[in-house]
């Protein structure tokens, strides 16, 4: 931090005004509480501490992007999240009936689009931006295969997010997660030879990168522009490793 002339948390706040992609591009997710704490802000109350239970029933992804995504980027992006969090599942042994996805626009949307007619909020700094976005995929079975997930999470994505707007932030959630016994409900409109090709090749995979790494193995997505999965893979905790 002294390198980057900031000594204070008045320092942080300053800069954060000016140049807050810094802190995400430097920090990760950490960089937006570190920018709350400098506003004199806490995104967890009393209350939210009070009233805290662990919750072993799911897995979630989440991401605070390097800078603002237009919908194409911010779409790969997500797309990328569902791919980690259906391999994360299949490692853990985990399926899962229904999912759940938020976005969070830029507060510079609204410059990007003054004709902008929605709901607003306000951020931590005052600062309006557009209502968030989210939605909720029940599965037709309990699962951890992306050819069943990502498809209609996508769908749900494209239908109820602004694509005129700029994307902050996004997330991603396996709920009522259970341990995966084999069993699953059988329906005429499955391809189950494609779902154990899937499972074969997932296993492949993970033994690959156990050994190797895990970008030993990508997909085109993740070389697209904006992508990053595969700078997040060189990361730990959200800090260059």
């Amino acid at each position: 931090m002294p390198k980057a002339c900031l000594t204070t948390m008045g320092d942080i706040a300053e800069k954060s005004q000016w140049d807050e992609e810094w802190f995400y591009k430097k920090f990760g997710i950490d960089g937006e509480i570190m920018i709350a704490h400098a506003w004199g802000e806490d995104p967890v109350g009393i209350y939210d501490i009070k009233n805290y239970h662990t919750d072993n029933h799911s897995l979630s992804n989440g991401q605070v992007l390097p800078r603002p995504y237009k919908y194409g980027e911010a779409r790969n992006v997500f797309s990328e999240m569902v791919d980690n969090l259906c391999e994360e599942m299949f490692a853990k042994a985990v399926v899962a009936p229904k999912f759940s996805w938020w976005v969070s626009y830029d507060y510079k949307s609204l410059e990007e689009f003054p004709l902008y007619d929605g709901e607003v909020v306000k951020d931590y700094y005052g600062r309006l931006h557009p209502k968030h976005s989210n939605g909720t995929v029940r599965m037709p079975t309990d699962t951890n295969s992306g050819i069943i997930i990502l498809p209609r999470l996508l769908e749900s994505f494209d239908a109820k997010t602004d694509h005129r707007l700029l994307y902050r932030r996004l997330g991603v959630c396996a709920e009522s997660v259970v341990s995966d016994e084999g069993y699953y409900q059988l329906s005429f409109l499955t391809d189950y030879n494609k779902l154990e090709r899937e499972r074969r090749l997932k296993r492949a995979v993970l033994e690959l990168r156990s050994k190797y790494g895990a970008n030993v193995l990508f997909k085109g997505k993740n070389m697209l522009e904006g992508a990053t999965q595969l700078e997040r893979n060189r990361q730990i905790g959200g800090h260059l490793a």
